[in-house]
C-alpha cells in the first residue's frame, strides 16, 4: 500500500541520517536548501531534514538523466517536471544546466521572477504549466514539516505525474528494484538495476 511505501521510506531516511553528526538540524537545513527554510513551521527539524534525504538507487552508471540529480530530492523533482514531454537531449541538458546554475536551491528559485525563469526554460515549451508545477513542489519542499509526495490528491504537487513520481521512488527512495514502473524508459532502467544488483528480472514488482 502507499502507506507502507511511505513508512518504509521514512525508516530508510531516518537510518540514512542516523550517523550524521549535526549540531543544529535547522541550521543544517538552511545551509542546504536556503534561507527560506526558516519560515517553515517545524517541531522536529531532524525529521524535516531526513524526509528530504535521498536514499541511493542502489547502483550508478546508467545513461538516465535522473542519475545526475539523485543526490538532491528537490532538483530531481524539478528536473523531471522540466524534462517531461521534451524529446531533444540537447534542449533538456541546456535548460537544466541553466536552471540549476541560476537556482541551485529551492530558496533561490522561490525568490526568482517569472521572466527570469522563462528566459532559461522557454525552449522546453509549456511554460505556464511547468512554472506552476515547480512553484508548487518548491513550496511544499520548503514548508512541509515532513516532506512527502504521492499520487493522492492531498500530497500530489501540481504537474506531478507518473513519470515524476516513479522517478522519485526509483532515484531518491531506493525502490527501483521493487516497483513496476509505467514509463518505458523507467521500466528499462529498473530491469538494468535488477541486473546490477543480481536480482531476478521477473521478481514480484509492486504496483504503485
Amino acid at each position: 500500500s502507499m502507506q507502507d511505501v511511505l513508512d518504509e521510506l521514512a525508516q530508510a531516511q531516518a537510518t540514512a541520517v542516523g550517523s550524521w553528526e549535526v549540531a543544529d538540524w535547522k541550521t543544517f537545513a538552511q545551509e542546504k536548501w536556503g534561507s527560506l527554510v526558516a519560515k517553515a513551521k517545524v517541531d522536529d527539524w531532524k525529521v524535516y531534514v531526513s524526509s528530504r534525504c535521498p536514499v541511493s538507487p542502489g547502483a550508478m552508471g546508467s545513461d538516465m538523466l535522473q542519475e545526475r540529480f539523485c543526490g538532491d530530492v528537490w532538483q530531481l523533482l524539478v528536473s523531471c517536471m522540466l524534462m517531461s514531454r521534451v524529446s531533444s537531449a540537447e534542449t533538456k541538458d541546456r535548460a537544466l544546466a541553466g536552471f540549476f546554475n541560476a537556482f541551485p536551491t529551492p530558496s533561490a528559485f522561490q525568490v526568482a521572477g517569472d521572466i527570469e525563469v522563462f528566459e532559461i526554460i522557454k525552449s522546453l515549451g509549456l511554460f505556464d504549466s511547468r512554472m506552476r508545477g515547480i512553484k508548487d513542489v518548491t513550496q511544499r519542499f520548503l514548508s512541509m514539516p515532513r516532506f512527502m509526495i504521492g499520487m493522492e490528491k492531498e500530497i500530489k504537487p501540481y504537474g506531478c505525474g507518473a513519470f515524476t513520481y516513479e522517478s522519485y521512488l526509483i532515484f531518491c527512495c531506493g525502490h527501483g528494484s521493487s516497483i513496476q514502473a509505467s514509463d518505458k524508459n523507467l521500466k528499462g532502467y529498473c530491469s538494468w538495476l535488477r541486473r546490477q544488483l543480481a536480482l531476478p528480472t521477473a521478481m514480484d514488482a509492486v504496483e504503485i
